[in-house]
């Protein structure tokens, strides 16, 4: 669709394109924010890597290594 976007992302020494419906905000996040995921959202969901809390928003992020299934990029030898 039209409000369709292709985020680039690096995983794991991998450039990534991930297809998104739509993106409403794009903004910095402070590692001060973010949290640990909660042990009883964990149990649901392996792939929420945190949660940032600022005042009264929540985003939880995702762990894109985990939820695409990707390993480490190994050097080249040469």
């Amino acid at each position: 669709s039209s409000s369709s976007r292709i985020l680039i992302c690096e995983v794991s020494g991998h450039e990534i394109g991930v297809l998104v419906d739509k993106v409403s905000k794009v903004c910095l996040l402070s590692r001060a924010h973010l949290e640990p995921a909660p042990e009883q959202l964990l149990q649901n969901s392996e792939l929420l890597e945190a949660i940032y809390k600022d005042n009264q928003q929540f985003i939880h992020l995702l762990n894109l290594e985990k939820t695409l299934n990707l390993e480490p990029k190994r050097k080249e030898v040469g």
